[in-house]
């Protein structure tokens, strides 16, 4: 994955359930807006996205 990454060809990891470590590798700040404004009390899919676990903390 390291030498994909380095000749930018990015692979998504489908053995993890977080959009971070999937692939992303960032916190997608309009994703999170988004997230917030539909889903104010988490319900929908806990735990996938980190940025949401860690933006009260």
């Amino acid at each position: 994955m390291a030498y994909h990454e380095s000749v930018d060809a990015y692979i998504f990891n489908p053995h993890t359930y977080s959009l971070e470590e999937g692939g992303r590798k960032t916190v997608d700040i309009q994703h999170l807006n988004f997230k917030e404004r539909v889903d104010p009390a988490g319900l929908l899919n806990p735990r996938k996205m980190k940025a949401w676990l860690e933006r009260r903390s």
